[in-house]
């Protein structure tokens, strides 16, 4: 009714998005980028991949803190919200972890009657990092355990 009594003019809307151009656009054909302008941005390009790269493999940096740096900001806080920080905050030995590795330890000097400290971390059923943690806390608690020069050794009589 407004349109038609020419208060305003009206424009129906039509089905598909549109998008106005305010300047000429050349043709692709006659665009020529200069060969400094494409290295640049290729290099800039390979920057930004390489950074992907390292925020998506790097496993023991906080993401906060790596996408932070990237846009160049700082922070000497972990976020301790993303995968990285919670990850870490799992890092500490479940009670079947300990049992286990524990447990293995015996079984294995039941056998054996030393063994370099950093063998033993391998021999054990988890990874390197809990087996150490392990090792490390019978050290510390556990008389019957017993660590000079790099050397483990159980004391049995103690054990049985």
């Amino acid at each position: 009714m407004l349109s038609k009594t020419h208060i305003i003019s009206y424009i129906p809307q039509k089905n598909l998005p549109q998008v106005v151009f305010t300047k000429n656009r050349e043709e692709p054909r006659f665009v020529k980028i200069p060969r400094f302008a494409f290295e640049d941005r290729r290099e800039r390009s390979l920057h930004r991949i390489s950074k992907v790269i390292e925020y998506i493999t790097i496993p023991n940096v906080c993401r906060t803190r790596m996408l932070l740096r990237y846009f160049g900001e700082k922070s000497d806080k972990d976020c301790r919200i993303c995968d990285v920080c919670l990850q870490k905050k799992e890092g500490t030995l479940k009670n079947w972890e300990f049992n286990t590795v524990r447990d293995a330890f015996f079984q294995y000097f039941e056998v054996n009657s030393t063994q370099n400290i950093q063998a033993l971390a391998d021999n054990l059923p988890l990874d390197k990092e809990k087996n150490l943690q392990v090792v490390r806390f019978l050290l510390d608690h556990d008389e019957r355990v017993t660590y000079s020069a790099g050397i483990i050794s159980v004391h049995k009589s103690m054990h049985d």
